[in-house]
């Protein structure tokens, strides 16, 4: 059944405005109403078959038959009939191991309730009114508990969605995987807790107390205590691990950490200090120079500025490993920087002669 939603009040302009964007009624007979509408003019409140309650303008709230109204009102016309929107509340965060309970509202006394559950979820108990959901694993994002019931004979249900099962202590890497985000350049990053079904930041309702560390010298760049951080600092190239700490939901310790690459392109500068030539050896992803020659050479754009940036060197060079001479440059220390037009590098190179 789609539940069509209603305004109570539909010609007014009164603090009644709200149902129509809340969605806080729906249309149902009238044996189960609350609420009833003279033709979208006039709104009142059914007690019950024989007496309604309203209040018309400055007048006193009355109490009278369905009928019994100013003829403005046109009682004669049909009457809708209005309950509040049937909802579900519980938890949006539960623990993997303890029970929650999940309740239906706003439906007519006595209806019976069934319940469901998304995978992950598993229903220890269950009455007309409540279900007790427990978990049958550990961390998991995007669950769902639903409840269907009829009203006048019409199937329908409702769901909460978005439901986080959370094993407090240290996550997996799966899960760091899902919820540990950085955009990352070789001179810091961005790092963020992210809740994969919504992806909204982590809020009050997973921890509070962040508290972020990275394993190499970039330093934190904003205040503790927030489900985000940047780091930053030198140029680094290589794998890193950044881990955040923070009270969970449950009042317990849990750790995220993850490693994160700066993707920059790797090399060796050989000897270093160096006086006539030096030898660039550039390395695969593994850290390691590649043995196997391919099909088409590599060619780099090469690099080399003085501490000051003026400019000492600038070319071209095909393969991954190839020679630069340095017999010209006086003695100092000097950046070099290797592109392959996706990744850069950048190492010191000491001319001694």
């Amino acid at each position: 059944m789609k539940l069509l939603y209603f305004w109570i009040g539909y010609n007014t302009t009164t603090a009644e405005d709200i149902y129509w964007t809340d969605k806080s009624y729906i249309e149902v007979s009238e044996n189960i109403a609350t609420k009833v509408s003279y033709s979208g003019n006039h709104s009142a409140i059914r007690i019950d078959s024989e007496w309604y309650q309203s209040k018309w303008g400055s007048d006193a709230l009355v109490k009278h038959h369905p009928n019994d109204v100013p003829v403005g009102y046109q009682a004669t016309m049909p009457k809708h009939y209005y309950i509040r929107a049937p909802t579900i509340t519980g938890p949006d965060v539960i623990s993997s191991n303890s029970i929650s309970t999940y309740k239906v509202s706003n439906i007519p006394p006595n209806t019976p309730v069934s319940w469901s559950v998304s995978p992950g979820l598993l229903i220890v108990s269950s009455s007309s009114d409540h279900a007790d959901v427990g978990s049958s694993s550990d961390t998991n994002f995007g669950g769902w508990v639903q409840a269907t019931f009829s009203i006048n004979g019409n199937p329908t249900s409702i769901i909460k969605n978005n439901i986080v099962t959370w094993r407090s202590g240290i996550q997996t890497a799966t899960v760091a995987q899902q919820i540990m985000k950085g955009g990352v350049s070789t001179h810091g990053g961005d790092f963020s807790l992210i809740d994969p079904a919504t992806s909204n930041y982590f809020d009050y309702r997973y921890g509070t107390n962040f508290v972020w560390r990275i394993d190499f010298p970039w330093s934190a760049e904003q205040s503790q205590g927030y489900p985000m951080m940047h780091f930053g600092g030198d140029t680094y190239c290589g794998p890193f691990y950044v881990t955040v700490d923070f009270t969970d939901a449950f009042g317990y310790q849990s750790t995220v950490y993850r490693q994160f690459d700066t993707d920059c392109l790797s090399y060796y500068l050989s000897p270093n200090p160096a006086s006539a030539e030096v030898s660039v050896e550039v390395l695969d992803n593994a850290g390691s120079s590649s043995g196997a020659a391919s099909a088409t050479e590599p060619t780099y754009t090469v690099q080399i500025t003085d501490m000051l940036g003026n400019p000492a060197y600038h070319g071209k060079k095909n393969g991954k490993k190839f020679n630069l001479s340095v017999s010209s440059l006086k003695n100092g220390v000097y950046n070099v920087t290797v592109s392959d037009g996706e990744k850069t590098g950048h190492e010191k190179l000491i001319v001694k002669h």
